[in-house]
């Protein structure tokens, strides 16, 4: 009878444990709860996704997608300004690609960058972003410099082998520095530097100083993507933002939304809808819109500013060109809807008289675009160029410069069809033997 007093009372007490445990759990858990790798509350999926709240959080997700871990078809959400970033999300390291392959919802929250790294790649609040990742409703300001891919929201989109990775609503108002071959404002620009297949940058800005001071005639420069690869599509974006190379040489293919845009032949890429509103600079391909485009379509896009040069010195390079939208189109190019009104001025550093084929090496100078040909076939047929239904009306000031024009400098194997020039034109009249 007394053991089974005992018993009860053992039962009491081990009831009473139970009830204090539970208590303690759930306070716990109230406190504590859901959050992830030790950091974030939430749960990472789309009605619930992982809270980033202070420069903590976002640096603990850079220095785990650094080491390796992806966060593929996660979901994250900044909810809160954020001040001093220094480290990218994603890198290269170790010899391998460290990709995010996340969702990041900023919910129009302004995070501000310290990135002071001249000699480390993949630079910009996203290092590398790969497979149907999503970045959105996105501020950044303060300064980035880098050596190459160098952004202010995305430094390089991977070559995704599907899907489409999409960056949307996005704003970058930071300096961007690069030293090496890519820069952007959103992606190797402003937005994004490089894009290696099915990207989609949409309703998006630049406002941030560009700079390149690579000495390269490959360096792609844009307001928007540095270099827009297969199946890149830019729609309804806009710069206004200074796109330059510090030097006569440096920056080679610049551009107020893209300094490249390419692709292939069931993958091309498209710049549409977009407005460039600065000043663009550079040394060998400079247009107000692209630098250089190749199996690319450019439509609806325009320099409505007439207080804003579009500007090119050349140190006399075969490949210079200058154009109001596109400063080189090659085979497969398209440009189409799109009207220049910026000024025009190039400066050209060769001063004597060409002769024989070295007419080449004085640049092309075009209200729309500078120089068009088809280099695939040299003959006119699908790969040709096409530009309709565009217009310039921005002055032509070409020192030095034998090729000049109102809507084309120079073109080989070409369509034109329903293009005008109501701007002054001025070049240096010459013969040629």
């Amino acid at each position: 009878k007394k053991l089974s007093i005992v018993h009860c009372a053992l039962s009491i007490v081990n009831c009473k444990l139970s009830i204090i445990y539970c208590a303690l759990l759930i306070v716990f858990c109230l406190l504590f709860g859901g959050k992830a790798w030790g950091q974030w509350s939430g749960a990472g999926t789309s009605s619930n996704p992982y809270k980033i709240t202070n420069l903590t959080d976002i640096t603990t997700l850079a220095n785990n997608v650094n080491s390796g871990t992806t966060y593929e078809n996660k979901y994250f959400e900044i909810t809160a300004d954020i001040s001093g970033v220094n480290t990218p999300i994603g890198t290269y390291a170790n010899g391998q690609y460290q990709n995010f392959l996340g969702n990041i919802d900023g919910k129009n929250h302004i995070i501000t960058l310290s990135m002071n790294l001249p000699s480390q790649s993949y630079v910009g609040l996203i290092g590398r972003l790969n497979g149907d990742a999503t970045v959105q409703n996105i501020t950044v300001r303060g300064s980035v410099k880098g050596s190459s891919p160098v952004a202010g929201i995305v430094a390089s989109i991977g070559y995704s082998t599907g899907g489409n990775a999409h960056i949307y609503n996005c704003h970058n108002e930071a300096t961007v520095e690069a030293s090496s071959s890519a820069v952007g404002g959103v992606v190797g620009g402003g937005i994004c530097y490089t894009s290696g297949k099915h990207l989609i940058i949409e309703n998006c800005s630049n406002s941030g100083i560009i700079t390149s001071t690579y000495n390269s005639d490959y360096a792609g420069v844009g307001g928007i993507i540095g270099s827009a690869g297969y199946s890149t599509t830019v729609k309804g974006c806009t710069n206004t933002g200074t796109i330059t190379g510090a030097s006569a040489t440096a920056g080679g293919r610049m551009g107020g939304i893209a300094g490249c845009a390419s692709g292939g032949t069931a993958a091309r890429s498209m710049i549409t809808g977009c407005t460039n509103r600065a000043k663009v600079s550079g040394s060998t391909n400079v247009g107000g819109i692209v630098g250089y485009m190749e199996n690319a379509t450019v439509d609806k896009c325009e320099c409505p500013n007439t207080d804003k040069t579009i500007y090119q010195t050349n140190t006399g390079n075969a490949y210079g060109a200058l154009g109001g939208i596109v400063g080189a189109a090659s085979y497969g190019s398209i440009i189409r809807n799109c009207y220049n009104r910026s000024p025009i001025n190039a400066s050209c550093s060769n001063t004597s008289t060409p002769t024989g084929s070295s007419y080449l090496t004085y640049g092309s100078i075009g209200g729309v675009v500078g120089v068009a040909y088809n280099n695939n076939s040299n003959a006119l047929d699908v790969k040709s160029p096409i530009i309709e239904n565009c217009y310039s009306i921005g002055a032509i000031a070409a020192s030095n410069a034998y090729s000049v024009g109102g809507v084309a400098g120079r073109t080989y194997y070409v369509y034109i069809n329903n293009c005008y020039n109501g701007g002054s034109i001025t070049g240096k009249s010459a013969s040629y033997n």
